[in-house]
């Protein structure tokens, strides 16, 4: 009885031990989990910082892309206006030419006609020359003749 009694304090002092050691291990795991959702907390927390610098530098590099997209256009619509203004330019040179080549056309057709107008001129005063010469000649034989 003494043995039996001994082995019951004893199987009590295990289930005891058991107890404390079952207590224990919820107390661990329970520290466990604890630690586990702070790591989480804190991984998620980090991964949500994360994604929003990554956002925030993926909005400004939007923005930046959006910027050089619009200085793009706006150099292509100074490219666009500049190649009308080279074609009206090249208009204008051609009908400057077409003017430059009519009027030049027309000074060598003046400088042709003020030369015959010249020459005329000259043989009309040589043939008042000759007719005044020749009245002047009429004259004196007509005071002779008186």
């Amino acid at each position: 009885r003494e043995e039996v009694e001994a082995r019951e304090e004893k199987i009590k002092g295990l289930e005891s031990q058991l107890l404390d050691g079952e207590k224990q291990l919820r107390a661990l795991r329970a520290q466990r989990a604890a630690k586990l959702a702070d790591w989480e907390r804190a991984a998620l927390k980090e991964g949500q910082e994360k994604l929003r610098a990554d956002q925030q530098d993926l909005q400004k590099r939007a923005e930046q892309h959006q910027r050089d997209l619009e200085a793009a256009q706006s150099v292509l619509a100074q490219a666009q206006s500049m190649r009308e203004q080279a074609t009206k330019l090249d208009e204008h040179r051609t009908r400057l030419d077409d003017l430059e080549t009519r009027l030049n056309a027309r000074d060598e057709a003046l400088q042709r006609e003020t030369a015959a107008l010249e020459l005329k001129k000259a043989e009309l005063a040589k043939e008042i020359e000759l007719s005044v010469g020749a009245s002047a000649y009429d004259k004196s034989e007509l005071l002779k003749e008186l």
